[in-house]
């Protein structure tokens, strides 16, 4: 998410606002504390972490950029397309890929039940909606947007399952809200609002 106002600084030639730049710094520090990321050793998880972000950050500059010029349909058809391509590439790699194909495992209602939820609303709908509404703002305000996530899952899963999360959790969503309201709210020093 950190890396999104930067990508677009470089791609798109679009330098964000001072304050959409101190609201992602601010979400950013939240996102540190609610995450609990121990900075003292790295591995290859954290690796694999920190290229997802640039893909993301990538992705989300990418579909600013192209959103107006083309219809939101084809342009989703074509990333989710190629997510599936490489991730079938990458899963017959590095994957047991013969489990998926055994009957016990795949007709599992629980398991159909995930495979739609998260193919067509969790991937399919909210990639849509994300390159339609994406051509009225910019990539740092969806950036920003998509920073709230872990607070409505911890949200989610409080209400859901009764999880609490401590003192530094609490601060790190506050921060992430926070971050998130300070490049929205109509400051009166705010001269020009950001456009896409």
């Amino acid at each position: 998410m950190a890396l999104v106002p930067l990508l677009a600084w470089l791609i798109l030639r679009s330098r964000p606002p001072l304050l959409t730049l101190v609201g992602v710094g601010v979400a950013t520090i939240g996102l540190y504390l609610l995450a609990f990321v121990n900075i003292s050793t790295i591995n290859p998880g954290d690796l694999l972490a920190f290229l997802c972000a640039i893909a993301f950050g990538l992705q989300v500059v990418y579909t600013g950029k192209y959103s107006g010029r083309a219809p939101a349909p084809m342009l989703t058809l074509i990333q989710l397309a190629t997510v599936a391509v490489l991730s079938t590439v990458a899963a017959l790699i590095f994957e047991p890929w013969q489990a998926i194909f055994q009957h016990s495992i795949l007709l599992q209602p629980p398991v159909i039940v995930a495979l739609i939820v998260t193919s067509v609303f969790a991937t399919a709908l909210a990639f849509l909606a994300q390159t339609h509404i994406q051509q009225y703002t910019t990539p740092s305000r969806v950036a920003l947007i998509f920073a709230t996530e872990p607070v409505f899952a911890a949200l989610a899963d409080y209400l859901w399952h009764g999880t609490t999360l401590g003192p530094r959790a609490l601060l790190g969503c506050f921060l992430i809200l926070s971050g998130t309201l300070l490049t929205e709210v109509k400051w009166p020093w705010r001269t020009a609002p950001e456009h896409p």
